[in-house]
């Protein structure tokens, strides 16, 4: 009889410890779901967090863009009314002075060049890109791709560059049809600019 409550006794203490065991994987368990459950949530705020930062980072550009566009607003209206009013000659003398001095500012080469830098940093290299990929284009072809990309309206692309209105057209067209026949990786950045 000894040897069985020996025996029994045994048993309870491999018992309790089997039970001490148990509950410490329970609780390690239980504390790995907790620590996982944290993670996801965690990981899942993260996520939320860097599509909110996208969302922001997409708006800014998007203003950055259209405050970039929108700062030609004056020399567009200026050649808007003055083409508009060529025909009326007091109208047209008023004008010219506030047109030529406009004019004068940007057909120079330094403010081409500082416009295709701007467009550059404004709409992430595009001109750099263009000029590498269609390197087969004018350099008239060109200017009037940094004009049309920095928001100038054709009436004011065909003043800054010295072109009627029909050619800027025409050359528009050409360049349309070579980007689209071109294998350029941007091309379709390129065309819509276009």
């Amino acid at each position: 009889m000894d040897a069985i409550i020996r025996e029994l006794c045994e048993c309870q203490s491999t018992l309790k410890d089997t039970e001490r065991v148990i509950k410490d994987h329970t609780n390690t368990i239980d504390s790995l779901i907790r620590e996982g459950i944290e993670s996801k949530s965690q990981l899942l705020k993260l996520e939320q967090d860097n599509k909110d930062i996208s969302r922001r980072m997409d708006c800014i550009l998007c203003n950055r863009q259209s405050e970039f566009v929108n700062q030609w607003r004056i020399v567009n209206l200026i050649c808007q009314e003055y083409l508009e009013e060529e025909s009326d000659p007091s109208m047209q003398k008023r004008m010219a002075k506030r047109f030529e001095k406009e004019m004068a500012k940007l057909r120079s080469e330094k403010s081409l060049r500082d416009i295709e830098a701007e467009v550059n940093a404004v709409f992430d290299n595009l001109i750099s890109y263009f000029k590498k990929e269609m390197g087969n284009v004018s350099e008239e072809d060109r200017t009037m791709m940094v004009l049309l990309a920095a928001g100038f309206t054709p009436k004011a692309i065909t003043w800054i560059l010295g072109i009627k209105l029909k050619t800027l057209y025409t050359r528009r067209a050409r360049l349309t049809r070579k980007i689209e026949d071109s294998g350029a990786p941007h091309k379709e950045d390129f065309l819509k600019v276009l």
